[in-house]
């Protein structure tokens, strides 16, 4: 009889109780005719949707909708339904993070979320290793005097300016160094590269073996890092001026805090997921052949994005660092992809890559690591870095030689904090114009950029008579305050000129580095030899 009246019970209550809010008392009682059904009746069905009706009402008391959680992710678990049960345990930790027995029983989240991801194989890059691109990228740009540049700081004009057709000629690096990530093997991949001016750089931290991401930040001198913070259900994204990482004791983890004023975003995950800027590496892991085709997770801009990998064809690629044989894949939605095209060895390089209207080719496979200066030398210039510093080159040209008297040619590098970003410049009077009047151009300089940025100073006193490989010039310092962030920044700034180029330098960091990294610039300045 009290069998039949249990039965009785517990169809009276799931049937009654849809969209009604009920007690404590009645959680409580509820949750104990459930774990009846379960384990004595053997009906486990009936039991998850009453361990469902409990965690959802408002009323139920803490422990019984603590418990009907944990249940309700085990019946999950047993069935192979990952993600329902991660979202069960998940929800149980973050809501009643009392419940310490419990959650002490939960299966590990970051491994169960770690089920989504793509089987890889070993790494088959080195420890240090650094690959070399020559990218080419055809666009536009607007050719204009300086003062031909009026306007207010964020509404610049450019009057009787020339846009044309360009092709810019640079270099990128792929840097990969292993680290120990809580005692665990890891990875840091490094992207560094040049854009307009500057040097910009990515990285990523990425656990060995699964390549399941830990951290990764964009880095710019000016604005600081965009830093992306990945744990076990969510992903964390602030910057180095907005927020600082702490360690919290009790659980092990870092976790973000927000300066004063500053806020960080956090986005919930459901799955794991890569970041956009490891998808090179992601490929050089997978057993790629004809036919292979995969789907996987990617966060960018607050949600997880599946992008299509998929084996196009096998292919002969000539590149300056040699000739390969390689898959080329397709990565991304149809119409919109990026093609890679990845050595079939035991290496796996990516030797090209073609992004829109870039095309990447590698130029050169060495390591990192050496305590050796990074010597530099071409038919125009030679000087010297310290040891861990990156050199990448950028050149310009117009598509219309007849409008544009001027080539461009940067050489651009950074330091391995990446707290700087430096370029040095020659350009050269085609036409034969005489060279620039280095204290004039100085002062043009400064009016561009006090209506391009607005706080733009030159600092009293610091400009001064200087020489470069025996040619006299001018050497100033310019304090201003960062485009994106409220920072104050330093750029340190040399200019010669001589027969029909000149040459400038552009030695950039943030105000509270700038007296550690001074001598380094006047060391780099001073090694220079212009030909």
């Amino acid at each position: 009889m009290n069998y039949l009246k249990r039965i009785g019970l517990i169809l009276v209550l799931t049937l009654s109780l849809g969209g009604i809010v009920f007690s404590a008392d009645d959680a409580a009682i509820l949750l104990e005719e459930a774990i009846y059904a379960e384990e004595t009746l053997g009906d486990s069905d009936q039991a998850a949707r009453i361990y469902q009706q409990i965690a959802d009402n408002a009323e139920s008391g803490r422990a019984s909708a603590a418990q009907a959680l944990y249940r309700l992710g085990k019946y999950y678990e047993g069935r192979g339904r990952a993600q329902e049960a991660k979202a069960a345990f998940t929800r149980l930790a973050k809501q009643y993070p009392e419940q310490k027995g419990l959650i002490s029983r939960i299966p590990d989240l970051a491994t169960s979320a770690q089920q989504n991801l793509p089987q890889l194989l070993p790494a088959p890059w080195d420890d240090g290793e650094m690959l070399k691109y020559s990218t080419i990228t055809n666009g536009t740009a607007a050719i204009a005097k300086t003062s031909d540049i009026t306007g207010t700081p964020g509404n610049v004009l450019f009057t009787n300016a020339v846009t044309m057709n360009v092709r810019n000629f640079s270099e990128r690096l792929l840097v990969v160094k292993s680290e120990s990530k809580n005692g665990k093997k890891a990875w840091r991949f490094r992207s560094i590269a040049p854009s307009g001016n500057l040097v910009y750089s990515t990285n990523v931290l990425a656990m060995d073996g699964t390549l399941a991401p830990v951290e990764a930040s964009y880095n710019s001198w000016d604005a600081g890092d965009n830093l992306t913070k990945y744990f076990s259900d969510s992903v964390v994204v602030g910057t180095t001026s907005t927020r600082t990482i702490a360690s919290q004791a009790e659980y092990g983890e870092e976790f973000l805090i927000p300066l004063p004023g500053r806020t960080v975003e956090e986005f919930r995950l459901t799955d794991a997921a890569y970041d956009d800027e490891q998808i090179i590496y992601i490929l050089r892991c997978l057993p790629l052949q004809m036919g292979f085709e995969t789907t996987i997770p990617i966060f960018k801009n607050g949600i997880i994005m599946g992008r299509k990998i998929s084996v196009e064809s096998h292919e002969r690629v000539v590149t300056p660092a040699g000739t390969f044989d390689a898959w080329k894949v397709a990565y991304g939605n149809k119409g919109s992809e990026t093609f890679y095209w990845i050595s079939d060895d035991s290496h796996r390089y990516p030797v090209k890559f073609s992004t829109g209207t870039s095309v990447h080719e590698l130029a050169s496979i060495s390591r990192t690591g050496k305590n050796e200066p990074v010597a530099y030398s071409d038919k125009e210039i030679s000087f010297s870095l310290p040891p861990g510093w990156f050199l990448v080159g950028e050149n310009q040209s117009a598509g219309d030689e007849n409008i544009s008297n001027q080539h461009l040619n940067s050489r651009n590098f950074i330091d391995p904090e990446y707290k700087t970003s430096c370029d040095f410049k020659l350009t050269e009077y085609i036409s034969g114009d005489v060279p620039w009047d280095v204290s004039k151009n100085a002062d043009e300089n400064i009016a561009m950029n006090k209506i391009i940025f607005g706080d733009y100073r030159e600092r009293p006193g610091s400009r001064q008579n200087i020489t470069i490989s025996g040619i006299s010039g001018i050497r100033n310092i310019i304090d201003r305050k960062s485009s994106k962030e409220d920072r104050d920044l330093i750029v340190y700034t040399f200019r010669v000129a001589y027969g029909n180029k000149t040459f400038t330098a552009y030695l950039r960091t943030a105000k509270e580095d700038f007296d550690r990294f001074r001598p380094v610039f006047d060391s780099i300045i001073g090694s220079i030899q212009l030909k």
